[in-house]
């Protein structure tokens, strides 16, 4: 059977071990140059009629390279390398706030954006000189459907977390982009209850990434994580995917508000003919899996 991943904190220690691989870093700063941004959001001319089939940007087809989003496995490969001494550490520090801006306005995807507090993460790689990142959330992304998928099982909603590296530390997120990603789908219980994460949709109550991300996060969950691409033009490369297995719920009242005006939906599709891609796996020490799987 295989060994299952335990999480452990982040430690200075574990930091200061970890080295550098500059031509990985080389590699990131040309595709900085090339990709001239973050996020692809200074483009206005693509759109989700064909959801990214007719993209013809940069990065975007290049089946050479991997794409996001993926169909995640159900068991991935194994967060942890004792002959390597590696293992993932995962330590939220996230911190209420009311977002600074907040619309649908933002390429066909309802956009929040806010100083939301970081994370500190081990790069998704069992690479040698995988690094600890202090990750800052810098905004978030809601898709309906989700972009990702589970085993073939696509769900309601994907929330992703868009967080950026200040200080270029990284040895395998060579786009400096990290995003923690996780799924959602309506509740079909009756009558339906709010959940109180989406409390920010008022236009002015706080986000608070902790009332879903705690700082405990990492023992009591399902870790998944890989590198691709980002999901939307310029699609640039190495950027740092973490997923939450367990599917979280809103209402369908919240559901409706996160979804933009004449959008059907505004997720990118898998691909099954792109290249296959390494997904590792770590499970909390006081992970409870959902009675579906017990």
């Amino acid at each position: 059977m295989k060994q299952v991943a335990k999480l452990i904190l982040l430690s200075s220690a574990t930091a200061a071990v970890l080295g550098q691989a500059p031509e990985l870093i080389e590699e990131g700063v040309q595709d900085m140059q090339e990709d001239s941004g973050i996020v692809g959001d200074w483009n206005p001319n693509w759109n989700y009629d064909q959801n990214g089939a007719d993209w013809a940007f940069m990065n975007c087809n290049n089946t050479k390279q991997q794409q996001s989003p993926v169909d995640l496995l159900k068991q991935g490969m194994d967060w942890y390398h004792p002959e390597k001494g590696l293992q993932l550490s995962f330590l939220p520090a996230y911190k209420a706030a009311v977002p600074t801006r907040q619309d649908s306005a933002t390429n066909f995807t309802y956009t929040v954006w806010g100083d939301f507090g970081q994370t500190f993460a081990t790069e998704p790689s069992d690479y040698p000189v995988t690094q600890v990142i202090k990750w800052d959330a810098k905004y978030i992304k809601f898709h309906y459907p989700s972009e990702h998928t589970l085993n073939g099982t696509q769900f309601a909603l994907e929330m992703q977390i868009y967080h950026q590296e200040e200080f270029w530390t990284h040895a395998i997120c060579v786009s400096g982009i990290g995003i923690i990603s996780m799924f959602f789908n309506v509740s079909t219980e009756q009558p339906q209850v709010d959940n109180p994460f989406f409390a920010f949709l008022d236009g002015k109550s706080p986000l608070d990434l902790k009332t879903l991300i705690p700082m405990d996060f990492s023992m009591r969950n399902y870790l998944m994580g890989y590198v691709g691409t980002n999901t939307v033009p310029n699609c640039e490369r190495g950027v740092c995917w973490y997923f939450v297995r367990d599917v979280q719920y809103l209402s369908q009242a919240q559901f409706d508000k996160l979804k933009v005006d004449g959008v059907q939906s505004n997720n990118r599709k898998v691909n099954p003919q792109m290249k296959a891609y390494k997904q590792y796996d770590a499970q909390g020490l006081l992970y409870t899996p959902p009675p579906s799987e017990q």
